[in-house]
């Protein structure tokens, strides 16, 4: 549980820098 939100914010972050 907890991987996939950290997994969630990698994507949104990675998501923001693009």
């Amino acid at each position: 549980m907890l991987l996939l939100l950290l997994l969630l914010v990698v994507v949104v972050v990675l998501l923001l820098c693009y």
